[in-house]
């Protein structure tokens, strides 16, 4: 079985989010899903994280998912929160993109 999957950085738009949320619903297996840095933007998120909750979603062994560097809003914020209760072992990290490295001085 796959337990984690590594899909950082792949350009992965709100279309495909939405097949994502889809499958982690009825997920069995999986543990951990990095999605970090993709341009999913809220809509995105909710379509990734708000299946889990569903009425007709199985019970998963998902531990992670993985959503930082994704600008995100208020309203996903209180998603998340609604997620937390109903999966209270999974963790949705969310943040902001780290600043660039400041360049030395000459």
């Amino acid at each position: 079985c796959i337990i984690a999957i590594l899909i950082s950085h792949n350009r992965l738009t709100v279309e495909s989010a939405i097949f994502i949320g889809r499958g982690l619903a009825k997920n069995e297996s999986l543990q951990k899903i990095f999605l970090t840095a993709n341009p999913l933007e809220s809509a995105g998120c909710y379509a990734i994280i708000k299946p889990l909750i569903a009425k007709d979603a199985v019970p998963n062994k998902l531990e992670l998912i993985d959503l930082a560097e994704i600008q995100y809003n208020f309203d996903f914020k209180d998603l998340c929160s609604q997620v937390k209760i109903q999966c209270p072992n999974l963790r949705i990290l969310v943040g902001d993109k780290p600043p660039p490295p400041k360049l030395a001085k000459r």
